[in-house]
C-alpha cells in the first residue's frame, strides 16, 4: 500500500506490433474514489473517501487505464480507444482518431494524490490522469 497522500503507478506493456499498441497502467491509492470521467485524452477520478470510511459506499482504491491503438492499413492512420475502470465496476471511455498511444511513464512509481499524472500521449494530445484529494 502507498503511504498517505500517494498513489502507486504500475505500467504494463501488453503488446507492441506494427499495427497494434496496447498498454495498461494500474493505480493503487491511499484512499477510495468512486467517480471516473474522461475528456479528450484526460482521465479524472473524483469523490475520494478514506479507506475505512463507514459512511461511504461504491468506491475503490484500485483503478486501471487500458489503451489500445490500431492502424487501419499498412500506411493508414491510427485510432485509439481506452478506458479507466475501477474495481467497483465504474468506467469512463476515450476514443480518438488522431494518432497512436506513446507511453512516457513506463516505470513503476509513486505520485502525489491530486497531481496530474502524465502517462504519454495519443497523437499530439497528452494522455493523463488525476485522482482528486
Amino acid at each position: 500500500m502507498p503511504s498517505g497522500g500517494k498513489i502507486r503507478v504500475l505500467f504494463t506493456r501488453v503488446k507492441e506490433q506494427s499495427d497494434l499498441i496496447h498498454y495498461k497502467w494500474s493505480f493503487v491509492g491511499d484512499r477510495n474514489w468512486s467517480d471516473p470521467s474522461c475528456e479528450g485524452s484526460s482521465f479524472r477520478v473524483d469523490k475520494s473517501s478514506k479507506l475505512n470510511a463507514t459512511g461511504s459506499r461504491g468506491a475503490c482504491f484500485t483503478w486501471e487505464i487500458d489503451i489500445q491503438s490500431r492502424r487501419a492499413a499498412a500506411a493508414g492512420s491510427w485510432t485509439s480507444k481506452g478506458e479507466i475502470r475501477g474495481s467497483n465496476g465504474r468506467t469512463a471511455k476515450l476514443s480518438m482518431s488522431n494518432g497512436k498511444c506513446e507511453a512516457s511513464r513506463t516505470a513503476d512509481d509513486m505520485v502525489s494524490v491530486g497531481s496530474t499524472i502524465t502517462l504519454g500521449k495519443i497523437g499530439p494530445a497528452p494522455l493523463s490522469v488525476a485522482f482528486s484529494d
